[in-house]
């Protein structure tokens, strides 16, 4: 009796870790670049993709999208006198918005997008499910103020702000 337990256990644990690693997701390319250059007070967007590799309806996804001041170092300020250039904040990353290129199957409201912003640390800390089949594209909406500063790097370049997908939890992650 102990040994079909222990059958069944191990069956119902295959199933679980199958269906856990069962899609991709990453940042979507704007063509074919994973960077995208925005005006001043005009509203820059960003865009996380995620593959229905196995066809099984339905997916959960945990994971933290990190502004990186450390490899790829972003030069704008989420908050006055935070890290980056200058003094005053370039975004409200508080005032960030969601859409989904399919809301019917795959939507941002009632519980199936949750995103909260860590203002300390500077990352959100990332939910997506979906009781759907296919792949889906999540749009993030980022507001852009117009500081009358210029606060980019050396040579004229522009301000910028680096996202890394970090401590994601049960996905194979494309993070390229």
């Amino acid at each position: 009796m102990l040994i079909r337990r222990l059958h069944i256990s191990f069956l119902v644990l295959g199933i679980i870790f199958y269906s856990l690693d069962a899609q991709t997701f990453g940042f979507k390319p704007d063509g074919s670049n994973y960077y995208k250059s925005v005006s001043e007070a005009t509203d820059g967007t960003i865009q996380i993709n995620v593959a229905d590799d196995d066809g099984v309806a339905g997916f959960s996804i945990n994971f933290q999208l990190q502004i990186d001041y450390t490899t790829n170092v972003s030069t704008s300020k989420y908050k006055d006198g935070g890290p980056g250039n200058g003094y005053y904040r370039d975004w409200n990353p508080s005032a960030v918005s969601w859409t989904s290129t399919n809301t019917t199957t795959h939507p941002v409201t009632g519980g199936y997008l949750n995103s909260s912003w860590n203002n300390n640390s500077g990352y959100y800390q990332i939910s997506l499910f979906s009781g759907s089949a296919g792949d889906m594209t999540y749009t993030i909406t980022l507001p852009i103020f117009d500081d009358k500063l210029y606060e980019g790097g050396t040579s004229g370049t522009d301000e910028t702000i680096n996202f890394k997908i970090s401590k994601e939890l049960f996905k194979k992650l494309n993070n390229e």
